[in-house]
């Protein structure tokens, strides 16, 4: 699971086979370092994307996207809760994934990128819809990661907090 070695996809792309990876492309090695967690199910934060982007926001910049996402109902209901900011970085996975197409659009003022719902998007979003939605494991963002790592940190600080009390009260 998780993202192919780019020199397996690059190669294949010139025509050229490979079939072990390469081990030190960014996707190797994250493979590595997070082995067993390269992939989680992201299922409800895919829901809200999707939903908004299919909410009359499809072929949207994400600047007017990330309005109606943060206006959704479903992103209330999200736990962990997530800003906006972190929901974007879903959206290149949700591409990879063919639920999303994003196209680039030259505009007066510069580039900017724009999204919408593939069919396979809706599909997915109808099964994430129902009763008991299937998982949908997507790769996990470097935000999530870091977010992972804050909690760790203040979980450990609040374990050493309650061993010194113990310890206090011991003697």
């Amino acid at each position: 699971a998780g993202r192919p070695c780019r020199w397996i996809k690059l190669l294949g792309h010139l025509g050229e086979g490979r079939s072990q990876p390469c081990g030190s492309c960014d996707n190797c090695r994250a493979k590595e370092e997070h082995k067993g967690d390269t992939e989680r199910d992201f299922g409800p934060v895919a829901r809200v994307l999707l939903s908004a982007l299919g909410a009359g926001y499809n072929g949207q910049a994400w600047s007017h996207a990330e309005k109606a996402v943060a206006q959704h109902s479903l992103f209330s209901q999200l736990r962990p809760r997530r800003p906006t900011k972190v929901l974007k970085e879903f959206l290149p996975a949700l591409e990879a994934a063919g639920l999303v197409l994003r196209k680039t659009v030259k505009g007066q003022h510069g580039a900017y990128d724009v999204y919408s719902t593939t069919p396979q998007g809706q599909q997915a979003l109808r099964g994430l819809s129902g009763a008991s939605p299937p998982p949908l494991m997507l790769p996990v963002p470097a935000s999530v990661r870091e977010e992972d790592r804050k909690a760790r940190e203040a979980a450990d600080r609040v374990k050493a907090e309650v061993e010194a009390a113990r310890k206090g009260l011991a003697e």
